[in-house]
């Protein structure tokens, strides 16, 4: 019984190390997102909204502008057609 309960243990303590790292990485490209859009669309990245965020592709929102961004092969945003 009881090693069952380490085991069991272990595997919680895991689950919270995996699922807190990915939730820190999440945050983290969101960030890297913002930067890389702020070059592009001339607003802070503390002003930027992520929408959409997909693997290559993401929207920034700033000013109540939307800029349609992709990070592959390179990254470049140009503002929403109207």
């Amino acid at each position: 019984m009881k090693k069952y309960m380490f085991l069991f243990n272990v595997f919680i303590v895991v689950f919270l190390v995996i699922t807190t790292g990915c939730a820190n990485l999440k945050n983290q490209l969101i960030e890297e997102r913002k930067m890389i859009a702020s070059g592009f669309i001339g607003c802070k990245p503390s002003e930027i909204d992520i929408k959409d965020n997909k693997q290559y592709t993401y929207t920034a929102v700033c000013k109540n502008k939307r800029f349609y961004c992709i990070v592959a092969p390179t990254a470049s945003c140009k503002e929403e057609m109207k």
